[in-house]
């Protein structure tokens, strides 16, 4: 189900590049920035620990009254969350983002009561029902999504905010139709509650129940927070500083921070099944798993930087190449992720979450200044957005690596022949992609020619890479 999920997905972001070519989605990616923003807080949400607790029992009546009382935490969490949502809307003065904000945070509400819902099924016996249940809501979701974009955008002409509603609107009403089927067919049943049971307090046993894994909840907010405040100073740099008009302003942030992350996003899902890290016996693996990320994803990014020129024509048709300013923080973030992974495993609370705070505060402090070097320069702004981001990023990477390093006695010096190695290696392997490109040009016209250069220098990176293992077997 999840390989249906995926290329539905990707059937869908390709629609909205190619249907809101001519659309200001600003409001929309805000809207979708604080969606992750606030999914973060509901990322470590479960009630599987206290359903297997009161279930390993045949407490079913707790279980069902701690199913009860999760739904209504969520609710009331979700509701001032809304407010949040709402009044940001009004402060950032971008058309008609109130009104989506109210129905993106509904939105986020139904799919977490629906993972609790799946959670209690599984909890209550219902294993196959339980385990597809959020699989088979988000390929029904994107199905009709995909379906309802094109008649709204293509075929009904419906004003852009009621369409970007509506998307949230689908989830809404999906859900409320699940809700009332569970409810018929399963929720209804009363549970007989047992003697042991009337001793059991269910306020106080609440408790991690939103918030299960606190660190984890947090790593997930500082990461999705780095988004959302970028679209915010560069908002309002672009408008007041700049004089940007809004038509711009829309479809540099859309372009970066919608579409350009999505890309980057999918690349970045793609290198990590690839890298397939594991995370135990630090001492022995952090090393090699180092050796492994930079040769791994230096490489691919020397690559997508050529590529990002025909992908960008075929995309965006812009001016600007969106995605070659994405292509270091993507490189960066492999490398940010690993070590926050680690200090969330090995290392003491206080100190991940000084890496992690101290990372975003760089990032902000940073943000302006660059957005203005990056103006006097003669650069895009947006370089100047992303660049504050990597600096935040690499402070993480940095204090990160330091707290690794005293934590398991690392001696990170071997590293560096192997890394010269790499270095050496990926230089080659620029250069000979930099030489090509004054035979076969990366900029041209047409969706067919981009295809095909993009098929031609992932032709000669196949070759590259095949070459070098020969001789290095010989």
């Amino acid at each position: 189900m999840k390989k249906i999920i995926n290329i539905l997905s990707v059937i869908f972001i390709l629609l909205l590049f190619y249907l809101t070519k001519d659309i200001n989605m600003l409001s929309f990616t805000f809207s979708f920035g604080m969606y992750l923003l606030f999914y973060s807080i509901f990322s470590t949400t479960s009630i599987k620990g206290k359903l297997e607790k009161y279930c390993s029992k045949k407490y079913y009546y707790s279980a069902s009254k701690i199913f009860k009382y999760s739904i209504i935490w969520v609710g009331i969490l979700g509701i001032f969350l809304t407010a949040i949502a709402y009044l940001i809307g009004m402060l950032l003065k971008i058309d008609n983002l109130s009104i989506i904000n109210v129905f993106m945070s509904i939105s986020i509400l139904s799919s977490i009561i629906l993972k609790l819902i799946s959670e209690y099924l599984n909890g209550m016996g219902y294993k196959k029902i339980g385990n597809n249940l959020v699989n088979l809501y988000a390929i029904i979701v994107l199905s009709v999504d995909i379906i309802f974009s094109i008649l709204a955008f293509k075929a009904f002409r419906v004003a852009s905010y009621l369409i970007f509603i509506s998307f949230y609107l689908v989830n809404i009403i999906i859900f409320i139709v699940i809700v009332i089927l569970f409810y018929i067919m399963f929720f209804k049943k009363k549970n007989i509650k047992t003697r042991e049971e009337n001793k059991i307090n269910y306020v106080s046993d609440m408790k991690g129940v939103i918030v299960n894994n606190s660190l984890e909840t947090m790593v997930n907010l500082i990461k999705s927070s780095y988004v959302y405040i970028s679209m915010i100073i560069l908002y309002y740099a672009l408008i007041n500083r700049y004089n940007y008009d809004y038509e711009q302003t829309a479809t540099i942030i859309t372009n970066t921070f919608f579409f350009g992350v999505i890309i980057i996003y999918f690349i970045y899902d793609l290198i990590n099944k690839k890298l397939n890290i594991n995370y135990s016996n630090i001492e022995k693996n952090f090393n090699i798993d180092i050796i492994k990320i930079v040769k791994v994803s230096l490489n691919l990014c020397i690559l997508l930087v050529v590529l990002s020129v025909p992908i960008n024509n075929l995309l965006f048709k812009n001016e600007h190449n969106v995605l070659i300013s994405l292509i270091p923080l993507l490189f960066v973030y492999i490398l940010y992720d690993y070590i926050i992974n680690i200090n969330v495993q090995y290392g003491k609370v206080k100190n991940t979450m000084f890496i992690l705070i101290s990372g975003l505060f760089v990032k902000i402090i940073f943000e302006l200044p660059f957005i203005n070097s990056a103006y006097r320069m003669g650069y895009a702004l947006i370089s100047g957005s992303i660049l504050s981001t990597i600096l935040g990023l690499i402070i993480s990477v940095i204090i990160g690596g330091y707290f690794i390093k005293n934590r398991f006695g690392l001696n990170l010096s071997d590293n560096f022949t192997n890394l010269l190695n790499i270095i050496y290696e990926s230089i080659i392997y620029a250069l000979i992609l930099t030489v090509l490109t004054l035979v076969v040009k990366i900029d041209v016209d047409g969706i067919f020619e981009n295809i095909l250069v993009v098929f031609f220098y992932l032709f000669i990176s196949f070759l590259f890479f095949l070459l070098k293992r020969i001789l290095i077997k010989k």
